[in-house]
């Protein structure tokens, strides 16, 4: 009988140790309640804006609204998500409370993992993230409450499909124009998950989408990721001024187009600012060679004209052009003393008034001789 008894005793104190641990246990340990923040009428949701399904797809801020109870009191309640490529659940918030009812409510702006610090409550003591990108996809989230006597009650899991754009790709640098040639390049952008870059090309003949993988760009010729974190492509447009404006895409679970690079959804980023560049035609000559030219036997170097250019005028001359206008403002006239024909004027009338001379002193010697003969005659 006192075997009975004391078997009796033993279940009973195993049974209350049982009921003690259920009731100490926290309870009604839920997210209550997700928003999308631009839908709700201020920045704080309530119970007047449209609350979120679990599975619903969203992009941006995130306001979540969570709870719990525990009759010996509470320790802490943390929001967990896991998601993106993780393997275990990251901390999103945690709160310390010593209160027997708890309810408050989370912010994450989904296009990043939170940030670790005051802000969250989530310390190096448990799994969190550091603000990185966080990729797009399927997460689900749930609430773990911890009590005073280290009971736990985890909540059933509140699933999310994150659908956010990338940043505007960073360009790195201004284009290069070479000839025909226009060399591009850009940093690869911070989302892990970034599939393509859409470069378009507006020139002279239309407008152009060039779609890179960014996974392999050298699918694309032309493209090469030049660096762990730049990619280089090199273009060939029509001569002229041409634009480039380039976008980055990533997966989507959302009713997005395809890409062009594979048969999945994607959402892309706002563009990058525009650049311009002028362009040379494919086949336009290069500069022409002006540096001095050395001819043969001498030891200097003069430049040498190109064909049908005027040659340059000598700068130790002192001829002032016959085209240039003077500097007093009067106009030149045919028989300025700088022209051609004025220089040769004297010369001419040199030689006329030689010639005049020399007739004279002919005629003169002719009557000189004329007069000896007749004098001579006379005395005969």
């Amino acid at each position: 009988m006192n075997q009975r008894i004391r078997l009796a005793v033993a279940a009973f104190a195993v049974l209350a140790a049982s009921l003690a641990t259920v009731f100490a246990m926290p309870s009604n340990t839920a997210i209550s309640a997700a928003y999308q923040v631009s839908r709700c009428g201020s920045s704080t949701c309530g119970s007047g804006d449209p609350k979120l399904p679990s599975g619903a797809v969203v992009s941006g801020a995130v306001q979540f609204d969570v709870r719990s109870h525990a009759n010996l009191g509470l320790q802490s309640v943390q929001l967990q998500a896991i998601g993106g490529g993780e393997s275990a659940y990251q901390c999103v918030h945690l709160w310390n409370t010593g209160a027997n009812d708890f309810a408050q409510s989370a912010t994450w702006d989904t296009a990043n993992w939170p940030q670790s610090g005051a802000y969250t409550g989530c310390t190096e003591t448990v799994i969190h993230k550091h603000g990185e990108p966080a990729p797009n996809g399927s997460y689900s989230l749930r609430v773990v409450a911890r009590d005073n006597s280290n009971q736990e009650q985890t909540s059933a899991e509140f699933v999310l499909r994150l659908s956010n754009p990338a940043e505007p790709p960073l360009w790195r640098g201004a284009p290069a124009s070479s000839g025909g040639a226009v060399t591009l390049r850009w940093y690869r952008n911070a989302e892990p998950d970034v599939v393509e870059y859409r470069l378009t090309r507006i020139d002279a003949k239309g407008s152009k989408v060039i779609a890179i993988d960014a996974a392999i760009p050298t699918h694309t010729p032309g493209c090469v990721p030049e660096q762990e974190a730049t990619f280089t492509c090199t273009d060939h447009p029509a001569a002229g001024t041409v634009r480039y404006t380039l976008r980055a895409f990533r997966p989507t679970p959302a009713n997005e187009p395809s890409c062009k690079t594979r048969s999945s959804p994607c959402i892309g980023s706002a563009a990058a600012p525009q650049q311009t560049v002028k362009v040379g035609g494919r086949n336009s000559p290069g500069p022409t060679a002006t540096g001095p030219v050395t001819p043969a036997g001498s030891g200097s170097s003069t430049p040498r004209p190109t064909i049908g250019s005027t040659p340059p005028p000598d700068p130790t001359s002192t001829e002032t052009s016959a085209h240039a206008l003077p500097t007093d403002g009067t106009t030149p006239s045919a028989a300025g003393p700088n022209n051609a024909g004025d220089r040769t004027a004297p010369i001419a009338l040199a030689s006329t008034g030689v010639a005049a001379l020399a007739l004279a002193h002919s005629a003169l010697r002719r009557r000189a001789r004329a007069y000896q003969t007749g004098k001579a005659a006379g005395r005969g």
